[in-house]
C-alpha cells in the first residue's frame, strides 16, 4: 500500500513540476519531519505539562501498561518504540551526514548532531552499532577533519551532560548495568538473543520440514514456551517462512543492487546510488539484532527506495528501447 501511495505521489509530482523527482525531493521533507518527531520524543522527557501532553498522544507501553517516558528511560519515538526509533533516527543521521559531506551545507551538520543524539537516547545497541559502522565508512570515504573533531566534541559534551543530569544519568546507568556483564564482553541483551535464536532454530528444525517453509505468519509467537519475539529480522523470517523466506529476502536485495547499476550512467545518479546503498546496508546490519523492515518510518523509506530504484531502472530500459 505504501508503495502504491508513493507511486501516485511521484507521478503527480512529475505532472505538476514537469520534471523527474530525485532522491533529495524525498529526503528533504523526510528529514524535516524527522526533526519534529525527534523534538517531540525528547520533550516527552520533560517533567511538566507539555511532556505529559505528548506522552498522552504517543504513549509508552511497557508490559501492557501505559507508563511515563521517564519510567521507561529510553527514547520512545512518535513512529514506534525504542528500537523502532533507533532504526529510524540512525537512517536520518547517516543520511544527514552523507548530504553534508556531499553538499557542505551547514544545516545538514546540525541535522546529523540532533539525530545522533536521538540514536544515543534510544539506547538501541543494534542501531548504535549500525550507526558507528556506516559513519566510519562515510568518514573513511570522505575524510573530513571538521566532522571528526565535531564528533569528538559531541561525544565529550554528551558524556558530561549525562553525568551532570539527574534525569538522564540514572536511566543510562540502568540500561548499561542491565546489559554489561563483567564476566563477558557480550552484552546481556545479546546473550538473551542467542537463547531466543537457539529456541527458534530448535522449533524450526523438527521432523515436519518447517525449516523449508516455516510456520506461517506469526510463526510460533503464540507458544508460551518460547520468547514471542526473536529480536532479529532474519530469525523472524526464517521462523515464519523457512529457507524459502530467507532466500526470497536476499533475492529481493540482490534485485535492488543489480538495478542500482544503472545509476552509474550519470553523476547525479551515482551520488544517489551511494546514499541508497548506505541505507540498504544499514537495514541489513540492523536486521541481525532487530527488525527494521517492521519498523514504522524505516518501512516507508524502504518502500520508497524499492519504488525509486525500480522506476529508474525501468526508465533506463525504456530509453534503450526508444533508441532502437
Amino acid at each position: 500500500m505504501t508503495y502504491k501511495i508513493l507511486s501516485f505521489i511521484y507521478y503527480e509530482y512529475q505532472i505538476k513540476y514537469k520534471r523527474i523527482i530525485n532522491i533529495e525531493d524525498f529526503f528533504k521533507p523526510l528529514l524535516f519531519l524527522a526533526l519534529i518527531s525527534g523534538a517531540i520524543s525528547i520533550i516527552k522527557y520533560f517533567p511538566f505539562w507539555i511532556g505529559d501532553l505528548f506522552n498522552d498522544i504517543w504513549p509508552v507501553v511497557s508490559n501492557g501498561q501505559i507508563v511515563d517516558q521517564l519510567y521507561w528511560g529510553r527514547l520512545w519515538g512518535t513512529m514506534g518504540g525504542t528500537n523502532t526509533a533507533g532504526n529510524f533516527f540512525t537512517v536520518a543521521a547517516c543520511t544527514s551526514l552523507y548530504m553534508y559531506l556531499k553538499k557542505s551545507q551547514t544545516v545538514y551538520k546540525y541535522h546529523f548532531i540532533f539525530f545522533s543524539l536521538c540514536v544515543l537516547l534510544s539506547l538501541s545497541f543494534s542501531s548504535i552499532v549500525a550507526y558507528i559502522i556506516i559513519n566510519i565508512y562515510l568518514l573513511n570515504k570522505n575524510i573530513n577533519y571538521k566532522i571528526l573533531i565535531l564528533a569528538g566534541l559531541i561525544a565529550i559534551t554528551f558524556t558530561v551532560v549525562i553525568n551532570q543530569n539527574d534525569v538522564f544519568r540514572p536511566l543510562i546507568e540502568v540500561r548499561f548495568n542491565r546489559n554489561i556483564d563483567s564476566e563477558s564482553i557480550v552484552p546481556k541483551n545479546l546473550q538473551a538473543r542467542f537463547l531466543y535464536w537457539e529456541d527458534y532454530i530448535n522449533k524450526v528444525f523438527d521432523d515436519k520440514l518447517h525449516f523449508i517453509y516455516g510456520y506461517g505468519p506469526g510463526g510460533v509467537r503464540h507458544l508460551n514456551t518460547i520468547h514471542g519475539n526473536p529480536e532479529s529480522f532474519y530469525f523472524r523470517i526464517f521462523n515464519e517462512s523457512g529457507f524459502i523466506g530467507i532466500l526470497s529476502y536476499f533475492v529481493l536485495f540482490r534485485y535492488i543492487f543489480i538495478r542500482l547499476k544503472v545509476f552509474n550512467k550519470s553523476e547525479s545518479l551515482r551520488n544517489e546510488k551511494t546514499l541508497i546503498s548506505i541505507i540498504l546496508a544499514l537495514i541489513l546490519i540492523q536486521s541481525i539484532g532487530n527488525e527494521p523492515i517492521y519498523s514504522n518510518g524505516v518501512t516507508q523509506i524502504f518502500a520508497f527506495l524499492l519504488f525509486y530504484v525500480s522506476y529508474q531502472y525501468s526508465l533506463y530500459k525504456y530509453s534503450l528501447i526508444s533508441l532502437k
